[in-house]
């Protein structure tokens, strides 16, 4: 049974998920100083990660609903 499992290993390594590349510039987020700056960096990385972007909301909104229901 082992020789079976040991086989199938190298398969599904295939299939686990890759690390995608950062979606914002690196130097976008070590550079930018400014208000204007810091909101085109917010901005590209809504525009290229929505999915991520609308979990991120939800949590925040989520988590501040609580912390008013505890008052």
């Amino acid at each position: 049974m082992s020789d079976n499992s040991d086989d199938i290993k190298p398969d599904l390594s295939k299939f686990k998920p890759k690390k995608k590349a950062l979606a914002v510039p690196k130097e976008f987020l070590e550079n930018a100083n400014s208000y204007d700056e810091k909101l085109v960096v917010v901005k590209v990385f809504a525009e290229k990660n929505v999915q991520n972007t609308v979990k991120l909301f939800k949590n925040m909104l989520k988590d501040d609903i609580e912390r008013k229901r505890r008052r």
